[in-house]
């Protein structure tokens, strides 16, 4: 993905990569799950891991770590 620019902020490879790797917050709002490494975080359903969203930048303070 490309930002207004025309950088690179993320691609196809690292978002499997983070996919993959263990879940480390939770969002206390609406129980999803979320993957949060190298300031991307990809943000799954509970129970069924479909993927809701994908966000960079920092955390929100609603995350909590697991």
């Amino acid at each position: 993905m490309y930002d207004k620019k025309g950088n690179e902020n993320y691609n196809y490879n690292k978002i499997v990569e983070i996919i993959n790797k263990k879940v480390n917050y939770i969002d206390t709002d609406n129980d999803r799950d979320i993957c949060y490494y190298d300031k991307i975080a990809i943000i799954k359903e509970l129970n069924t891991d479909e993927i809701v969203s994908i966000r960079k930048g920092r955390l929100s303070k609603k995350w909590k770590k697991i």
